[in-house]
């Protein structure tokens, strides 16, 4: 998902500010290999896939904050 959100930044810069929230989020999140956890998983990758269309970058993105912080709090609780 990182090089996915990278390439996204290439492809879109000037929404550079919101996708590198989404790169640190995921570059820093602490994900586990818990069954539980792969809907958050699916979502976020989802969301990645839905940036490429090129509309509502900003709010995609702040969508997918949300994700990542829900299933850190998830990982969290599961350790």
């Amino acid at each position: 998902m990182q090089a996915e959100v990278e390439s996204l930044l290439r492809k879109f810069p000037e929404h550079e500010k919101d996708l590198k929230q989404v790169a640190d989020a995921l570059r820093y999140s602490d994900p586990m290999n818990h069954a539980s956890l792969a809907i958050y998983e699916e979502q976020i990758q989802r969301g990645i896939m839905a940036l490429n269309d090129g509309v509502n970058i900003a709010e995609q993105c702040a969508q997918l904050l949300r994700q990542i912080a829900d299933r850190n709090g998830k990982a969290k609780v599961l350790k």
